[in-house]
């Protein structure tokens, strides 16, 4: 997703009682995720936890902070399945067309695939909390 777009789809998608905030962090930045995040949420344990990392330090991240009521859920719909595939619908390796569950997603519109879906969304305030501590700092 271009610079141009990213600010498109935010003007477009989020409600004027929201306040986002930016930061970006270097590819370098990056890889400290695995000591930061992974340390206290259990991530590691994850399959795909050292793929995360490679892929979140193989360029650019730009960091966004929404602040509104009901935050993380709105977001999570926006974002929509974290398989951009099954968000814009695609015929499986049978031959059967499987439905978009939701075409005009973030996931949808600029993700490649289950790693490089687009974006991020945590997915409760304990989680948002520590990502916001990580990127932003305390005060977030």
């Amino acid at each position: 997703m271009g610079e141009g777009e990213a600010a498109a789809f935010l003007q477009a998608s989020c409600s004027s009682s929201a306040r986002v905030s930016s930061g970006q962090l270097g590819s370098s930045a990056a890889i400290s995720t695995q000591a930061s995040w992974g340390s206290s949420s259990g991530d590691r344990a994850r399959r795909f936890f050292s793929e995360m990392v490679s892929f979140y330090a193989s360029g650019e991240v730009v960091a966004l902070l929404l602040q509104r009521a009901g935050a993380i859920g709105a977001w999570r719909e926006l974002l929509g399945p974290g398989d951009p595939a099954a968000a814009r619908g695609y015929t499986d390796r049978h031959g059967r067309v499987r439905r978009p569950k939701a075409p005009r997603s973030v996931r949808a519109r600029w993700g490649r695939d289950k790693q490089a879906n687009a974006a991020h969304g945590s997915d409760s305030e304990e989680a948002a909390g520590r990502e916001i501590r990580f990127v932003f700092g305390e005060g977030g």
